[in-house]
């Protein structure tokens, strides 16, 4: 996306949960882990009113990955909310920015510090020279198939079908050409769609396809 004159790429990671010892959980925080490493600018969003023991535990991780961090605060709908910021200082921050995705409550200026950032570390990557999508059935090997492709794994493989609810965009190089692969989730017939979210990761996977330049639909 864009912001004045600041082209950048935001990754979206899975939801952690770090007290989940399933094996599923582990693979997605490895995932996540990895793209935090690979990341010019960490945004770590955080909840209101206060925060959770999981949240000093993730805030550790990231500090020992010396990367640049902004720390936002989510559902702050009202000025009710907004006395809840000093319990998030007690984390040792210097800097919080109370925010509400539902409103659209200060994302400019988190977009202004986003950017801020990154014009400090240098120029981050621009636009790709091809999109490609990669589409199918649930459970039809394509987040393996883009794992193969960029050399490491980035989205999460399960056998467990549907893993994959929305669409995880990764730029890597080819021939000199950026090529930004987006590993969609899966479809299924119309009459099948029944969850509100799964609803969601079909329209997402819809508008990968429609900017697409090219489409691999994998069988």
């Amino acid at each position: 996306m864009s912001h004045g004159d600041t082209t950048f790429t935001i990754s979206d990671t899975p939801g952690l949960d770090l007290t989940d010892s399933s094996a599923l959980s582990k693979s997605i925080i490895d995932v996540a882990h990895r793209q935090l490493e690979r990341s010019s600018l960490i945004v770590l969003i955080l909840e209101n009113p206060a925060p959770a023991p999981f949240d000093y535990e993730m805030m550790n991780i990231i500090r020992k990955l010396s990367k640049p961090v902004i720390v936002a605060v989510n559902k702050m709908d009202n000025d009710e909310d907004m006395r809840n910021i000093a319990h998030f200082y007690e984390m040792g921050l210097d800097e919080i920015i109370p925010i509400s995705a539902l409103r659209r409550r200060n994302i400019r200026l988190l977009l202004d510090k986003i950017t801020e950032q990154l014009t400090k570390k240098g120029t981050p990557a621009g636009e790709p020279d091809i999109r490609i999508a990669i589409v199918g059935r649930p459970n039809s090997g394509k987040s393996t198939l883009l794992n193969a492709f960029i050399g490491y794994e980035r989205s999460v493989v399960s056998d467990v079908p549907g893993t994959t609810r929305d669409s995880v965009d990764e730029d890597f190089h080819f021939q000199g050409k950026l090529i930004r692969l987006t590993d969609t989730a899966g479809l299924r017939r119309r009459s099948r769609v029944d969850e509100d979210i799964e609803f969601y990761s079909v329209t997402r996977t819809m508008e990968a396809i429609t900017r697409a330049d090219t489409v691999i639909h994998l069988i």
